[in-house]
């Protein structure tokens, strides 16, 4: 890691150089798999992203390899949820208490944005403002913004949401839908953002928020 920041190397080169060194002792590699992995997930670098998943996730996290569950989880929603691939869907609760399938929602409109947050989320909290705004520019566009809330208590959700109210579809991750969640979408922290085109397929993974508007920009005509 100091080697890239001392010679300035490219992610991926910098990645192949310690991964490299670090195969013949599978702790060591599984525990830098798991090192870059966060890198690339922290920074939304998809291109680093996928070429540590195709390059050394078969080594790196199998069921023999030494990381924990968690990352070999996170690995496998990561697969999942890979763009191109149609995203595993979600049959949510809404606050009036009717199921909302995110397939049907996304057949509905152009493109829709899945998010991923909590009520206790501050980073949720601040970017809810532009969030809005964002809404209120594409939403005429055939843009829709599927929410699902992570929180534990799905009556704290319900409460927020009743003093909070939003413009845009918010679901509540119930219980059944729980079941391998983590298997199936890659979700780190919160908020994570994905973008879906019409027959529910990924377009965008793991969106950083800053970058939100501008995906959208380029994707919209």
């Amino acid at each position: 890691w100091k080697l890239y920041h001392d010679n300035h190397w490219p992610f991926q080169e910098a990645m192949d150089a310690v991964m490299n060194k670090a195969l013949g002792n599978d702790e060591v590699a599984g525990f830098l798999f798991r090192f870059f992995l966060d890198k690339c997930i922290d920074h939304k670098d998809e291109a680093a992203l996928t070429h540590l998943l195709n390059w050394y996730a078969p080594d790196c996290a199998s069921e023999e390899a030494h990381v924990e569950e968690s990352t070999r989880n996170l690995v496998k929603a990561l697969e999942t949820c890979k763009p191109g691939n149609k995203i595993p869907n979600l049959t949510c609760p809404t606050l009036d208490g009717k199921v909302m399938s995110l397939h049907e929602v996304c057949k509905k409109n152009t493109y829709t944005i899945l998010q991923f947050w909590r009520t206790n989320c501050s980073h949720c909290k601040e970017f809810e403002p532009e969030l809005e705004k964002i809404y209120q520019d594409f939403h005429q566009k055939g843009i829709e913004i599927y929410s699902v809330a992570a929180d534990k208590e799905e009556q704290v959700w319900r409460s927020f949401e009743q003093q909070n109210p939003k413009p845009w579809i918010s679901t509540y991750l119930d219980g059944a839908n729980r079941k391998d969640f983590n298997k199936r979408f890659p979700v780190p922290s919160t908020p994570t953002f994905f973008l879906l085109d019409q027959n529910g397929v990924v377009v965008n993974r793991m969106i950083m928020r800053s970058k939100l508007r501008e995906i959208l920009t380029g994707v919209v005509k």
